[in-house]
């Protein structure tokens, strides 16, 4: 099962996992077929976590928050479509855990 700790701005270890996230997705957008569209999938929890995700529930804020503004730009560079879904954390983890076996 996945540890993750609580997420907060002020959370090295937060900080230091979203870093390797968008490295990771950086280069996938890099490795990319530049004339190939793709669509990415990224689910992220419904809950307020400032800086970085705006707002609460199902429904993204305006403006929805930095993480999601830069995978948007991350996608976008790569020729990706990204959709963003809110779950809550037990259900986003479950999804993560399912995905990998």
């Amino acid at each position: 099962m996945l540890n993750w700790p609580k997420q907060q701005a002020n959370d090295p270890a937060y900080n230091r996992r979203m870093v390797r996230l968008l490295s990771t997705l950086i280069a996938l957008a890099a490795m990319h077929d530049a004339g190939a569209a793709c669509t990415l999938r990224i689910g992220y929890v419904d809950q307020e976590r400032s800086p970085y995700y705006l707002g609460s529930g199902r429904r993204m804020a305006d403006p929805p928050g930095a993480s999601v503004e830069l995978l948007r730009d991350i996608a976008a560079a790569g020729n990706c479509q990204a959709n963003f879904f809110r779950f809550p954390q037990m259900r986003l983890r479950l999804g993560v855990c399912a995905a990998e076996n």
